[in-house]
C-alpha cells in the first residue's frame, strides 16, 4: 500500500488474515476503512501524558511518535504497526 502512496493506518493482528494457496500461507491485510493517501495523513495527536499512556495501553499497535505528538501518521507508523503484528506471531 505504501508503495502506491497510501497509508493503511490500522495494521494490527485482527486486520491480517492468512490465505492458503498452493500449500503456503499468505498474509492478507484487510479493513481499509482508515486508509488515506500519504499526502493527507493526519497530524500528530495532541493529548495529555496521562491520556497518552492510556491510549498506548489500549492501542499498542499505534507508533509511539504518533501518540506522543512527535509526528503524524506516516509510512514509518505503518511499518511500526506491521512490526508489532510480526512480533506477536513469534511471541
Amino acid at each position: 500500500m505504501n508503495n502506491i502512496g497510501f497509508l493503511h493506518d490500522d495494521i494490527r493482528a485482527n486486520n491480517v488474515l492468512l490465505d492458503i494457496a498452493d500449500g503456503a500461507f499468505n498474509p492478507v491485510i484487510i479493513a481499509f476503512y482508515k486508509s488515506l493517501p500519504m499526502g493527507s495523513a493526519k497530524g500528530p495527536k495532541i493529548m495529555s501524558q496521562e491520556k497518552q499512556k492510556k491510549y498506548m495501553e489500549e492501542f499498542p499497535h499505534i507508533a509511539p511518535e504518533v501518540v506522543t505528538s512527535k509526528s503524524g501518521q506516516s509510512r514509518k507508523s505503518d511499518i511500526y504497526s506491521f512490526r508489532k503484528v510480526v512480533k506477536s506471531m513469534f511471541s
